[in-house]
C-alpha cells in the first residue's frame, strides 16, 4: 500500500540506520483512523501492509500488536481533536 510506504519513508532513522517501523505503523494507523476507519479495520489492514506487524504475528505469535497500535493511534487522534477544540475555544474568548 502506497500510504504505508509513505509512512515508512517519513519515519525517523534508528541508531542502526534503519527506519523506525514501529513509528511508521503508528503513523499509518493514525492516518487510517483520521480517515474514518474503525480500530478493528485499522488493525486488520495493518497486519496486511506492515512487514513489522507480519513478523510480530509470525515469529512472536503476537497478534495483539496490530490492535494495540491501532488503539494507541485512535487515542492520539482523539487527543489531537480535543486539543484543537480547546484551542478554538481559547481563541474565541
Amino acid at each position: 500500500m502506497a500510504d504505508y510506504q509513505q509512512a515508512l519513508r517519513g519515519a525517523p532513522l534508528k541508531g542502526d540506520g534503519t527506519r523506525d517501523r514501529s513509528l511508521a505503523d503508528f503513523m499509518w494507523c493514525k492516518w487510517a483512523v483520521q480517515r474514518g476507519w474503525s480500530i478493528e479495520e485499522t488493525a486488520e489492514k495493518l497486519a496486511e501492509v506492515s512487514p513489522k506487524a507480519q513478523e510480530r504475528i509470525r515469529v512472536k505469535a503476537d497478534a495483539g500488536y496490530t490492535l494495540l497500535t491501532a488503539r494507541n493511534a485512535a487515542a492520539a487522534v482523539e487527543r489531537d481533536r480535543s486539543r484543537r477544540q480547546a484551542l478554538k475555544g481559547t481563541a474565541r474568548a
